[in-house]
């Protein structure tokens, strides 16, 4: 039995040197392949999406300043935005302007973080704009955002609510292999989000003309209240001078409400007997008229005779006029007006 084992011994002490060569060969293998991998895992992608979403977690400017191409960005949603909405800038200088703009706001929500507390907004007034992005949006972004390897190249993907709006936002970013490592450099969908946007925001604004148009129905049904059944006389003449011409117009209504009418200005049509019109004007008064009290008042307007307004008056044949509140003091102080928010 001995000398079987000491065939075997015999026959590793007479090939070591090739087995060490071999184990060795093996290693550097191993080694080399270990290395190839841990060198493209740290030049690829993955690692620096991975670096990218710490970096936005942690607010990191400086390290997202390596990372991130902030002018590129800009640009692609300037020009998104100059696409949907047209003359938005209206000169290079103010593409510059948008562009620093976008960068301060990506700058300022870097600094709010996905748990932050938000800040008590006030009640956005009417017609007044959304900002195009919520405060929260890189924190949102860097929560959903993923890795996408496709045949054109690759890129990150995520999404952010915008609650004011009501809207979701999808958003990809193109991130490519440059010197010096991997960059995110473009909006691929620049256009597209600022369509989302603008559809959001004009169904807001069409929700503010509705509840404009309710308000304002209020306060005209509140002012025809105080003016009710008004009516209009007018009549042009030329003066024995030949040297001006005088409109007079007499107004008669009604305050069919319960509180004072303090005075009042009208929106006067003078029209020609086929019904063109041929004059506006804004008539005011001061006149006291108590609840059922009657109003009654004349204006007297002259005009140059030579002027194209006199003439065209002269010439229209037997006037007629409608009259329209626009603005009136009633009651203790309380002015009533439609409102062009």
């Amino acid at each position: 039995m001995s000398s079987r084992y000491d065939v075997i011994r015999g026959f590793f002490r007479a090939h070591l040197k090739i087995f060490t060569g071999l184990a060795l060969a093996a290693l550097i293998v191993m080694l080399g392949a270990g290395s190839l991998l841990f060198y493209r895992y740290h030049a690829g992608p993955d690692y620096a999406f991975a670096a990218l979403r710490a970096a936005l977690n942690e607010g990191n400017k400086a390290a997202l300043a390596r990372m991130v191409d902030f002018q590129a960005l800009s640009k692609d949603l300037v020009q998104g935005v100059l696409a949907v909405y047209g003359q938005a800038a209206t000169s290079e200088t103010r593409r510059m302007e948008m562009c620093d703009e976008a960068q301060r706001l990506a700058l300022k929500a870097l600094a709010v973080k996905q748990d932050a507390k938000r800040e008590t907004v006030p009640p956005r007034k009417l017609f007044e704009a959304v900002p195009f992005v919520p405060e929260d949006v890189i924190a949102q972004f860097a929560a959903g955002m993923k890795l996408e390897k496709v045949s054109g190249g690759t890129r990150i993907c995520s999404q952010f609510v915008h609650n004011e709006l009501q809207t979701n936002f999808p958003v990809c970013l193109s991130m490519e292999r440059r010197l010096g490592g991997w960059l995110v450099t473009h909006v691929l969908d620049a256009q597209d989000l600022v369509k989302l946007y603008k559809g959001a925001m004009d169904a807001i604004l069409a929700e503010d003309n509705a509840r404009l148009a309710e308000k304002n129905e209020k306060i005209q049904s509140k002012m025809r209240a105080h003016f009710a059944s008004p009516q209009c006389l007018a009549a042009a003449n030329l003066m024995g001078d030949q040297q001006d011409a005088m409109l007079v117009i007499k107004v008669t209504a009604k305050n069919a409400d319960t509180t004072t009418l303090h005075n009042v200005n009208l929106l006067c049509d003078v029209r020609a007997g086929d019904g063109t019109l041929v004059y506006s004007r804004q008539l005011n008064v001061v006149q006291r008229v108590y609840g059922g009290g009657a109003f009654s008042n004349i204006w007297t307007v002259t005009l140059d005779a030579g002027s194209e307004e006199a003439a065209k008056l002269l010439q229209a044949g037997p006037l007629s006029c409608t009259v329209e509140p626009k603005v009136m003091s009633v009651g203790a102080g309380e002015i009533l007006y439609p409102r062009q928010d």
